[in-house]
């Protein structure tokens, strides 16, 4: 064993001196490989207005790395992140929402405390969820870039993948809850894009791993190249694939709650919120299946949690699906 370390020949200043060592910028190197998969020059001359928050997160300075002019909020370092989850979710970006509104910008692009995740937010502020950007990015890659291969979208994404990989005749794999599914199908099948619930998307020709900050940009892209609003956009999706909303609710629980919801799941119920259960998936906790819609029930393996997801083609079922489904004293 190695009892002590031996005298240093060199120190790291002389080292650099001698050119044996040298500084890397590897945020440089990262701007200047998204430069070669985005059309920033597009981007540029559609005078585009975009807004940024990074959450205090570590995307803050980057996206105005490669696109000067972009606007940022929360681009300071704060531990506490502001007192707000840096979850690029619609309760947590309402500051983003009314800045993008009040200031005229044409987007609004948030990231999460690692920029790994997306949320966006349109034209008149309104959040658009990562289901829509799954699904707008997808119907992007296809029809305008031309791009082919199959796709991966995690147990807990809306249904409107399905419509779509049925119409574009790609192969679609369903996977437990978790992007370390989505990244091993990645590296094992020729994968267009796969997704998760919370805004973690990968998309081919890039790496088999998320980047908000890759996503925000193609979004960005895709509005130059198709010339049209994001609000357009989403509703041109809605107009073709069906009306689709989706909520989540995370009830905090005792164990003894946890462990009787789990068991009334666990056995099947017949209806919710007055609607007949027509079928049932199991993959990741226990998915009920309603007309035009879902109600998935799963528990965290950490605390006493379990969080609701739903999907209907109107906010009012959705809402009422959820409110039957917590039910549980």
């Amino acid at each position: 064993k190695l009892k002590k370390l031996p005298p240093a020949k060199y120190t790291f200043k002389q080292l650099v001196d001698r050119g044996k060592i040298s500084y890397l910028s590897m945020k440089q190197r990262y701007l200047d490989d998204l430069a070669t998969k985005i059309d920033l020059d597009l981007i540029r001359r559609s005078g585009m207005r975009i807004l940024y928050d990074s959450m205090y997160g570590a995307g803050q300075g980057v996206l105005d790395g490669v696109l000067t002019g972009v606007k940022q909020i929360h681009e300071t370092y704060n531990p506490s992140f502001g007192g707000v989850n840096p979850e690029p979710l619609a309760q947590n970006l309402t500051e983003l929402s009314a800045a993008v509104k009040s200031g005229g910008y044409h987007i609004g692009i948030a990231t999460d405390g690692d920029a790994d995740r997306i949320g966006a937010v349109d034209e008149n502020g309104d959040f658009v969820d990562s289901h829509r950007i799954f699904c707008l990015l997808l119907k992007y890659l296809v029809e305008q870039k031309g791009k082919t291969g199959e796709v991966v979208k995690s147990f807990s994404v809306t249904q409107m993948v399905d419509r779509m990989c049925a119409k574009y005749a790609l192969v679609m794999h369903e996977t437990a809850i978790g992007f370390k599914h989505i990244c091993r199908m990645m590296t094992e099948h020729d994968v267009l894009i796969g997704g998760e619930e919370s805004g973690g998307l990968g998309v081919k020709g890039h790496i088999p791993e998320r980047d908000g900050i890759f996503l925000g940009l193609m979004l960005c892209e895709m509005m130059a190249v198709r010339q049209k609003t994001l609000s357009m956009l989403v509703a041109e999706l809605m107009a073709e694939f069906g009306h689709h909303e989706f909520k989540r609710v995370d009830l905090h629980v005792t164990e003894k709650e946890k462990t009787a919801i789990i068991r009334k799941y666990q056995k099947g119920v017949k209806e919710i919120a007055g609607f007949p259960v027509l079928g049932r998936k199991d993959t990741d906790g226990f998915k009920f299946f309603v007309d035009g819609g879902w109600v998935l029930v799963r528990a965290s393996g950490t605390e006493p949690l379990i969080r609701f997801y739903a999907e209907a083609e109107s906010i009012a079922k959705v809402d009422a699906l959820l409110v039957a489904a917590t039910k549980h004293r």
